[in-house]
């Protein structure tokens, strides 16, 4: 306690996904927010791909099964030699 702030110990801290699983979450769901362009008829060469960036991001945010997915699909993958 310094500063009359409180320190809690022995919180549990959240699991970050890594980050070869985060990059294959992005890629599914960027090819899902296209996937929904195409669907009603937008063309996806008119959207800046920053446009599309953002949608996927809000996506995995409020989808975390996607998370799931990704490590699914990244696990049998391993390392790189």
């Amino acid at each position: 306690m310094y500063d009359g702030k409180v320190k809690i110990t022995g919180a549990k801290t959240v699991k970050k996904a890594s980050g070869a699983v985060m990059t294959e979450a992005m890629r599914l769901a960027r090819n899902l927010i296209k996937d929904a362009m195409k669907a009603n008829k937008i063309k996806i060469s008119t959207v800046k791909a920053s446009e599309i960036t953002k949608a996927a991001k809000a996506y995995i945010e409020t989808n975390p099964g996607i998370i799931a997915t990704a490590e699914a699909i990244s696990k049998p993958r391993g390392k790189r030699l």
